[in-house]
């Protein structure tokens, strides 16, 4: 059975909500290039795997009848890219 790709979207926005809390820490004191290095790694791995996800979401979506059919509508309204 594949995944959820639901489960992993709210893996994923937590994911972002812990990065984003990191993020407004620093912010807040200095960091040395190394954290900071490790912090724009973590945000670019973040950003990559996210992508990844709605990739799939989208290839879920589109392999149904129904469903081709909303995504053909969402495109004419230019709120689905392909």
């Amino acid at each position: 059975m594949a995944p959820d790709p639901f489960a992993a979207e709210e893996r994923l926005l937590q994911e972002l909500d812990h990065v984003a809390r990191r993020v407004r820490a620093a912010l807040t004191r200095p960091m040395t290039p190394g954290q900071r290095l490790a912090l724009a790694d973590d945000l670019l791995d973040l950003r990559r795997r996210i992508r990844a996800a709605q990739a799939a979401l989208r290839t879920a979506i589109r392999g149904t009848s129904a469903a081709n059919a909303a995504a053909n509508a969402y495109r004419r309204t230019g709120l689905l890219r392909r």
